[in-house]
């Protein structure tokens, strides 16, 4: 539980404290001007990550916000334009 919380508590602090970003609640997403970030964090014995619907359906019901999908691999950071991972039409919710 200590790594999973570090391993967030980074994501965390290099959106907000270096780039300037704000934590929407308690979730993925971070805002800045008109820019979001979903932000999961790659920190588990299987090597994947979680995006929950609730998460891609608020990207996708603000159109104004460029998104963008910031994965941290451990030490790696993959960044992502999110359009190329989300459909934005009706038939895919």
């Amino acid at each position: 539980m200590t790594s999973k919380l570090n391993a967030r508590l980074v994501n965390k602090d290099i959106l907000e404290n270096r780039l300037g970003f704000k934590q929407h609640s308690r979730s993925i997403i971070f805002l800045k001007n008109s820019s979001l970030v979903l932000s999961p964090s790659v920190q588990n014995q299987y090597n994947w990550f979680d995006i929950r619907k609730p998460n891609l359906d608020f990207y996708l019901d603000t159109p104004s916000y460029k998104g963008t999908l910031v994965i941290r691999f451990f030490d790696k950071f993959l960044i992502a334009n999110l359009d190329d991972f989300v459909k934005k039409n009706d038939a895919c919710r």
